[in-house]
């Protein structure tokens, strides 16, 4: 019985996880595709650029890996221009600061671009956020910089992996 257990809950899982990849793959066809899109910063705390986050070092940050996985971006304004404007933008806020001992940042890396409603096609959605990822983290001051460049260097990776999901070149 122990042995028949222990099998059904592997195949229950397995079952469960195929599931799960393919509503995933479904979900990413929305990057099917893309030829361009635009990049840029939404929000920069002012803490932290004082502790030297900057919004072109961000984007040069980004810019980088994008371009690495041969995916075109242009600047915010370029973007609304491309046919519903798809664009990854990125954002870091403090969550709360005591300065005492450690700082809460909240970041995060989103693909937002202009949908239509299936149940109303006469309801066009400006700047709808499609994929997201975002995390929260504690860091010292003098961590600020560092940790906040690597979150988001680590969100704008996980977005190229998801776009090649669908874009295997």
């Amino acid at each position: 019985m122990k042995k028949l257990s222990i099998l059904l809950l592997f195949f229950t899982t397995s079952l469960f996880a195929q599931k799960y990849t393919d509503y995933e793959l479904f979900q990413l066809k929305q990057f099917s595709g893309l030829k361009k899109m635009g990049l840029y910063v939404w929000e920069i705390d002012p803490v932290l650029v004082k502790e030297g986050v900057s919004e072109d070092s961000l984007n040069n940050y980004a810019k980088k890996i994008l371009d690495a996985a041969n995916i075109n971006t242009v600047n915010f304004q370029d973007a609304r221009r491309l046919e519903g404007s798809p664009s990854i933008e990125i954002e870091l806020k403090i969550v709360k600061s005591d300065y005492s001992v450690n700082i809460c940042v909240y970041t995060a890396v989103r693909f937002i671009q202009d949908v239509v409603l299936d149940r109303d096609r006469s309801i066009r959605n400006y700047s709808a956020i499609t994929w997201e990822r975002n995390t929260l983290f504690f860091a010292k001051d003098f961590e600020l910089a560092d940790k906040s460049i690597n979150a988001t260097k680590k969100m704008v990776n996980e977005f190229v992996k998801d776009f090649r999901q669908v874009n295997k070149n």
